[in-house]
């Protein structure tokens, strides 16, 4: 009678561990789509009569806001997105750099080296993680999807080069759905310029912005309605996020860099606008510094190793020995450097890379699909944390990030446990199992 007692207890609690498991996410297909400079509250500007975002809220989970990497700029946190890992581990530590061991700069757009592996080797980006594990990927304009990275690249890349149009935009997207459609891709890349540039140009608050952001819900739209079509709805997720903010400068909030520092006693400056990197001369570090630091309380100048903790940039050595960083709304410039959006003659109205904790460069994700909860509103995630969310999407393990599953783990249909909160879960209820049969 006992050990009938103790078989069909058992018996039971294997039914209730299968029935009260957490629930496992399925794999899916996938489309990503980065929308540069698409600040967080951007959606709440009044008076747009937007379509497209709204539905997708609806349909989908929508992140309260995102918190990007320092410095606040395209390359740095386009890699830290899709590798989860902080800049000083990835090494795409600025938009332009100088790596001392090799004696290369990496200047975008404008010379050859930047194109090379070893700038991009330091991070295992989501395309390449797919490729790996037999998965097809296909990138649109993405920036660099053309590089060699630890041996592979993506089944297809069209290069970036120069700022997609709306045309390029929809083109993609229409392309990549088909690819979606018909399994001839498992994971869509789509890079998207046009809200950073006019941010730059004309302002976050400018009309010119707000009729690029009408454009792309429209555009966003008919893409939903391309997914229904198709019947993708519960097959293919897409997510769509930003890289960072954008705030307001003006020529009135300036500060000249050359009015502090003896400009022969520094091997070269790169960057400008939010945050700069300096590389002084050999015996200069400290003089350079000490000319720096007190020099105007709407600038923040540090040696490397005592830069902020929550920037997480001080271990990888291309980092500048001095980092500067401004007070939102003021720019820093170079020695002679005109007051200019980079090589237009229009003067620069919006900027970024400020402090990663200051609320205008916050970002976007939001995530609709078979595998996210509808009309939920997720709290804020960091761009480290976004590379396994999409890693979980595909199906596919992620390489070592510094992401946090406890950040995310909210937006999966049923809350969806990793395997190992799973494989936790099942341990415990075996040992209850087993304790049961031997002890009662």
């Amino acid at each position: 009678m006992a050990t009938a007692v103790k078989t069909h207890t058992v018996l039971w609690l294997t039914v209730l561990s299968v029935l009260a498991a957490p629930a496992i996410v399925h794999s899916s297909r996938l489309m990503v789509i980065l929308l540069d400079g698409f600040r967080w509250d951007y959606f709440n500007i009044h008076g747009m009569g937007l379509k497209g975002f709204p539905k997708l809220f609806q349909i989908g989970t929508k992140v309260e806001y995102t918190v990007l990497d320092f410095p606040t700029l395209s390359y740095p946190n386009y890699y830290t997105i899709m590798t989860g890992l902080y800049d000083d581990i990835h090494g795409m530590v600025a938009n332009y750099m100088y790596d001392e061991v090799r004696e290369e700069e990496f200047l975008i757009g404008t010379n050859p080296e930047y194109n090379q592996s070893f700038w991009w080797d330091g991070g295992d980006p989501l395309w390449i993680t797919a490729t790996r594990q037999k998965k097809s990927a296909h990138m649109y304009y993405w920036p660099n999807c053309e590089v060699l990275i630890r041996g592979l690249t993506p089944a297809s890349c069209v290069p970036y080069i120069g700022i997609p149009s709306r045309r390029n935009f929809i083109k993609a997207t229409s392309e990549g759905m088909a690819l979606l459609h018909k399994k001839r891709a498992d994971v869509v890349g789509i890079y998207y310029e046009l809200t950073d540039a006019t941010g730059h140009r004309y302002g976050p608050r400018s009309a010119e912005l707000k009729q690029v952001i009408r454009d792309l819900d429209e555009d966003i739209y008919g893409l939903l309605a391309d997914w229904e079509r198709r019947n993708l709805r519960d097959k293919v997720d897409i997510i769509i996020m930003s890289d960072h903010g954008m705030t307001d400068v003006s020529p009135e909030r300036v500060v000249r860099i050359e009015n502090y520092v003896n400009a022969s006693d520094v091997q070269r400056f790169l960057e400008y606008g939010a945050f700069m990197s300096i590389w002084p001369k050999d015996g200069k570090l400290d003089e350079v510094y000490n000319s720096l630091v007190n020099a105007s309380k709407h600038m923040s100048v540090y040696k490397r190793e005592e830069t902020p903790e929550h920037w997480h940039y001080r271990k990888h050595y291309r980092i500048s020995p001095i980092v500067v960083s401004m007070e939102t709304g003021w720019i820093v410039l170079k020695p002679n450097q005109t007051y200019k959006y980079y090589n237009e003659s229009q003067p620069l109205s919006g900027t970024h890379g400020y402090d990663n904790t200051y609320t205008d460069m916050r970002g976007i994700f939001v995530a609709a699909g078979p595998n996210f909860k509808a009309s939920f509103v997720s709290k804020p995630i960091h761009a480290v944390d976004m590379y396994q969310v999409m890693c979980k999407s595909l199906g596919i393990q992620p390489s070592a990030h510094n992401g946090s599953w406890s950040r995310v783990k909210e937006m999966w249909v049923g809350s969806a446990a990793t395997h190992l909160e799973l494989n936790h879960y099942l341990i415990f209820v075996w040992a209850v199992v087993v304790y049961i049969y031997l002890y009662m």
